[in-house]
């Protein structure tokens, strides 16, 4: 992508963000954002995505 776009990284739990957000840090990455909250209930994400990545543990 070279730092274009947006890609959301979302997890409920704000502890699982911790690594990835030092990383975007460390590697200066302005195109990841990063939402610590459980997004199955947030309108702000309905009907946005080109394309989706789910990592789902069940």
């Amino acid at each position: 992508m070279g730092d274009r776009g947006t890609v959301w990284a979302c997890h409920r739990s704000a502890s699982r963000l911790k690594k990835l957000t030092q990383n975007c840090d460390r590697l200066n990455l302005q195109s990841i954002k990063i939402c610590a909250e459980d997004i199955r209930n947030l309108e702000k994400f309905t009907n946005i995505a080109d394309r989706v990545l789910l990592d789902v543990l069940v």
